[in-house]
């Protein structure tokens, strides 16, 4: 498992920042931000825009936290007020790199609660 993520876009290259507990409760919290504290409501609404907008939600806080840079470099300076078509390139970069980075830390942490659970 990578503790750093090193990702190409639009031809320059971005190091993450590392991953760890306090970038992982700052997503959260980013999350929430931007969803006014409507995340649960939006997720259990289960409706194909509102599962879009929690992506789009989720690639914003990501790059945020972890390629903060790559925003600096952004203009606009927000995921959130690109059209679609740019905004296409933020969902594919974090669905192919970020998600599945971030998605593994997660399961190593998974893995370690189970084992717990198990021993008990």
């Amino acid at each position: 498992m990578q503790e750093r993520l090193e990702i190409n876009f639009k031809g320059k290259k971005y190091t993450s920042k590392p991953f760890n507990v306090g970038n992982m409760v700052d997503m959260e919290k980013a999350k929430a931000m931007l969803s006014a504290g409507q995340w649960g409501g939006i997720y259990r609404a289960a409706t194909e825009t509102g599962d879009e907008s929690l992506v789009m939600m989720q690639t914003q806080a990501a790059i945020s936290i972890f390629f903060p840079e790559l925003l600096e470099d952004l203009k606009p300076k927000s995921i959130m007020e690109l059209g679609l078509k740019d905004y296409k390139d933020f969902k594919k970069l974090y669905v192919d790199k970020i998600e599945k980075w971030t998605n593994s830390h997660i399961e190593m942490l998974r893995d370690i609660g189970e084992e717990n659970e198990s021993n008990q």
